[in-house]
């Protein structure tokens, strides 16, 4: 298990950058609803922020069970 623990701090912090990048897209699309970041609306960056959040958690599961070395 102490093997496994540099990476799994290394998924936990990932998800704590997106978590926080959720919250501020979604600030800044209740401020700005048109508001486009590289030429995609902000709702499309959001989703796409909750995609990488779902595949932090399962790479996190997949190294807590041994899926993953």
């Amino acid at each position: 298990m102490v093997d496994k623990l540099p990476i799994i701090i290394n998924y936990l912090i990932s998800l704590g950058g997106l978590t926080y990048i959720i919250f501020v897209f979604k600030r800044k699309s209740l401020n700005h609803p048109n508001y486009s970041l590289f030429g995609y609306p902000i709702k499309t960056i959001i989703t796409i922020t909750y995609i990488g959040i779902s595949l932090n958690i399962l790479l996190i599961i997949g190294v807590l069970f041994g899926w993953i070395k």
